[in-house]
């Protein structure tokens, strides 16, 4: 089947000779890139996440991946903790803003295992709002350190005192991941598009800086198993810590804006058609 038309005037610059570029944030370019290929035709695949693709006489794609607001530690270290003297370690649990079901029963089925072995932990869960009231009720009942939340308001506070982030795997979640160097357990989101979650978690785990878990094997008893086994290797946090931040682009913002200007200066002038416009009958 043809893929509709996203936005006005899909593949327009091609023909029209006017030089674009699209910015395509994860590790499989989408229909974006697609759009401003020459002739639809996507450009080559980037390989790591952020491309910028030129439509008109492509020289080959340019890596600048997606802005982020975090700014992290260096390499191979940890910012402080909030809470001095704890020795907890801190999982934070993202969904999204609206949650997710899979993270949340996770997170919910892990809480009875961590207290029966009395594992030192600090976890903390953004609900989202739907499900949040259930949510809290069974957290309280659990009686572990943490906290659940519908919304995280400050994520750079919250992603600074985490050991571990557990989320899903789209190209927002992972630059974020990237910049402040955390080490993660990714969930790729099985319903999006061209399982490009799937594909940008399958980068970051190839390079030893997070563990994938599908969504259809992730309960509480694995998300116990595997927060448990990488608390207990610290050596081996430190490793993730270090491979993710490899991945980070502090000046994506920049290179962008910079890769538009570049376009913008080498586009070829056309003449203004300044006749009136003929009006119809």
């Amino acid at each position: 089947a043809r893929r509709p038309p996203i936005g006005p005037g899909r593949r327009q610059p091609g023909r029209r000779r006017i030089r674009s570029r699209a910015h395509s944030s994860g590790a499989r370019g989408g229909a974006a890139r697609e759009a401003t290929a020459p002739g639809g035709r996507a450009p080559p695949q980037g390989e790591r996440d952020g491309v910028v693709a030129e439509a008109v006489r492509p020289r080959g794609d340019l890596l600048v991946h997606r802005p982020h607001q975090l700014l992290g530690p260096e390499p191979g270290r940890y910012v402080a903790r909030r809470f001095a003297g704890d020795d907890a370690r801190h999982v934070l649990v993202i969904g999204g803003s609206q949650g997710s079901r899979t993270l949340n029963q996770a997170a919910r089925g892990s809480w009875p295992l961590f207290r029966a072995a009395d594992f030192p932990l600090r976890m903390v869960v953004q609900t989202g709002p739907a499900a949040y009231e259930d949510m809290a009720r069974a957290f309280a009942a659990a009686s572990i350190q943490g906290e659940v939340t519908p919304f995280i308001e400050d994520m750079p506070a919250a992603f600074a005192s985490a050991d571990l982030v557990i989320c899903r795997a789209g190209a927002g979640a992972l630059a974020e991941l990237a910049a402040a160097g955390k080490p993660a357990l990714l969930v790729p989101f099985p319903y999006a598009a061209d399982q490009h979650q799937w594909r940008n978690a399958e980068v970051l785990a190839q390079a030893g800086a997070a563990r994938m878990v599908l969504d259809r094997e992730l309960d509480g008893r694995r998300l116990y198993r595997e927060v448990r086994e990488l608390a207990e290797k610290p050596a081996l946090l430190e490793q993730m810590s270090r491979a993710v931040r490899a991945f980070a682009r502090p000046l994506a913002a920049r290179r962008a804006a910079e890769a538009l200007e570049e376009a913008a200066a080498r586009a070829p002038k056309f003449p203004i058609d300044r006749s009136p416009v003929q009006q119809k009958q």
